[in-house]
């Protein structure tokens, strides 16, 4: 395991952020970390990867240039690896056995936004919904066929 992605950051605060990411890490000292802070401030300096939340990987303050590493350069993530994370159907889960499941992004968005990122080695996930038995929708599979 390469990485861990803590949600909710702000429900952690004030934790001992330095102690639970020596945790985190163990097994993998160069296991990456994220606490996600959502619209508030930062929760901690503890972590290496901007959570990203709603972020699609195009550029933003401080993101690195073409041909760059990822690191943020400047703004409130400076430091950090740049990192989208946004969801792709109508929710971020499965909540009702009658819930429907529509898609927000259409291939031609999706490939835009690889592109955007990959020019400048940003990593982005694709948040899919899916049901208790791991089942994907098959329009959140076909957007992934269809993209440019």
């Amino acid at each position: 395991l390469d990485g861990w992605f803590f949600d909710d950051g702000v429900v952690y605060y004030p934790a001992p952020f330095e102690k639970l990411g020596q945790a985190a890490r163990a097994g993998n000292p160069n296991r990456l970390i994220s606490w996600n802070a959502w619209v508030s401030a930062s929760v901690t300096e503890f972590q290496d990867v901007m959570f990203g939340e709603g972020h699609h990987g195009e550029p933003v303050t401080g993101s690195a240039p073409a041909g760059g590493d990822g690191i943020l350069t400047a703004g409130p993530s400076a430091g950090l690896l740049e990192h989208g994370m946004f969801m792709t159907a109508n929710d971020w889960g499965i909540h009702d056995t009658d819930q429907s499941v529509e898609s927000i992004v259409t291939p031609v968005q999706a490939g835009e936004w690889i592109a955007a990122a990959a020019e400048r080695n940003v990593p982005i996930s694709f948040t899919l919904v899916m049901w208790e038995d791991g089942t994907v929708p098959a329009q959140s599979l076909e957007l992934f066929r269809r993209v440019p």
